[in-house]
């Protein structure tokens, strides 16, 4: 049985203790609930990328050596308009260097940096640093562990292959977003 508080002091102190745990197990919760809603969402975009005919494999194993970040579909325009096809040059160059020098992506990452007015600017950095001014919106790269070695003939084909259909798994997730 029980036992039931018989004092003021013993009351408040078990009160406390109620209240302390029902926050950690609120915050617990919600932790798991963000997790779960977020796997959904993913797994949600998976399925939208089968339904596509994209091998996840394939793209599971080209993450594990390339890093990318931003949307090569989104180009962010100057006042000048010129730098419409900035994103696309980039996701061509590192194509091409994957293709007939991957060496070259181990020493530098193809960014594109966004400063003030002027819309994306093609600026490729060693790993670590970045633009003087503006931030950088977009970039390919290696993997630090993909940076240490060589690469194999089946992992370039793979990061090719993710490139290739990078638009595809960004529409993908679009309409895994809007679900």
């Amino acid at each position: 049985m029980e036992t039931v508080a018989t004092t003021f002091a013993g009351i408040e102190e078990e009160k406390s203790a109620l209240i302390s745990e029902r926050q950690r197990r609120i915050a617990e919760h919600n932790a798991w609930i963000t997790k779960c809603s977020t796997r959904l969402g993913q797994l949600d975009h998976r399925t939208k990328m089968l339904i596509k005919g994209i091998d996840l494999n394939r793209i599971d194993q080209a993450l594990k050596i390339l890093h990318v970040e931003g949307d090569p579909t989104k180009p962010v325009h100057g006042s000048d308009q010129r730098r419409e096809d900035t994103r696309t040059n980039a996701v061509s160059h590192a194509k091409s260097l994957l293709a007939s020098n991957p060496e070259a992506l181990k020493k530098v990452y193809i960014g594109i940096k966004n400063y003030a007015h002027f819309g994306d600017q093609r600026e490729d950095h060693d790993y670590g640093m970045g633009p003087r001014h503006g931030d950088t919106v977009f970039s390919i790269g290696l993997t630090l562990e993909a940076r240490k070695r060589e690469l194999t003939p089946e992992e370039i084909e793979d990061a090719l292959y993710f490139l290739n259909v990078w638009p595809l798994i960004i529409e993908s997730k679009v309409l895994a977003e809007v679900k």
